[in-house]
């Protein structure tokens, strides 16, 4: 086999998606997705772009964080739903309890981050890049896909174990599972001649 033939099998292997893996195309949309949502949050004055993560694989998106309000939790699902190319939503904002979290509680929550990143990323078989951790007040917030839903339990298994965590939300999306396609108004398109 010549080297011009292997490279050419390995470019074109990134072009070609699986159930599992996103395709260069595939991959160009999503990260459209993705900016498009999270600048319309941060323009938006009723939205913590900030505090608001966006997964987004095959068009499927996600938003993980924490939410002040259920009106901010609302705002932020309509923006999501008006970008195009997005065929599902899964809201997973949290709103925690009202009390304010001091300085003191911010820097134990971003110390409980790393702790979690660091016991996902020595399980082998966890693919740990592909995980978003947040955390508030102690409640540890899992995103993201993976490939199978071993992995997805397994992570959330190993982050119950992590000291300091009061409570895991494990919402991990299985990338092989098939959306449910967002309805789309119908619109009349039949020609009209004058």
């Amino acid at each position: 086999m010549s080297l011009a033939f292997a490279a050419s099998l390995l470019i074109l292997g990134g072009c070609v998606g699986s159930s599992t893996t996103k395709s260069i195309g595939e991959r160009l949309d999503d990260s459209a997705i993705s900016t498009k949502i999270k600048s319309s949050l941060l323009a938006d004055r009723s939205t913590d772009g900030l505090d608001i993560e966006i997964e987004v694989f095959k068009g499927r998106v996600q938003l993980n964080g924490f939410a002040d309000n259920q009106a901010e939790y609302a705002r932020a699902e309509e923006i999501a739903r008006s970008v195009k190319g997005v065929v599902e939503i899964e809201n997973n904002l949290i709103i925690p309890d009202n009390s304010n979290r001091g300085v003191g509680r911010y820097l134990d929550d971003k110390g409980l981050v790393a702790r979690v990143k660091t016991a996902l990323a020595r399980n082998k078989e966890i693919a740990a890049l592909e995980i978003e951790v947040e955390v508030n007040r102690g409640i540890v917030q899992l995103g993201g896909f993976v490939n199978d839903d071993a992995e997805r339990q397994r992570a959330g298994d190993i982050v119950a174990r992590v000291g300091g965590v009061k409570q895991v939300a494990n919402n991990i999306a299985v990338k092989a599972q098939q959306p449910a396609p967002i309805p789309v108004p119908e619109r009349d398109i039949t020609p009209t001649y004058e």
